[in-house]
């Protein structure tokens, strides 16, 4: 299981946009992940579905729609 949950060596980066959108009850991506996250893509942005869980898309799925729709228009 810790191989499967846990942060992969990963080099290099993601220069383009890169949306990492949450369950606000979900602890997948946690505050202190953050400066990891942003060293492989400098432009990722955060977001939190309230209410939410891991299933964020299957327990919200319209302000899940709603975020990512915003996301790819900006």
């Amino acid at each position: 299981m810790p191989k499967i949950v846990g942060w992969p060596g990963t080099q290099g980066q993601f220069p383009r946009p890169a949306l990492f959108l949450t369950g606000a009850q979900s602890q997948y991506v946690r505050p202190e992940q953050r400066e990891t996250i942003r060293a492989l893509f400098p432009k990722a942005r955060f977001a939190k579905i309230p209410g939410a869980g891991h299933w964020l898309h299957a327990e919200a799925p319209g302000p899940f729609i709603e975020a990512v729709a915003a996301f790819l228009a900006s």
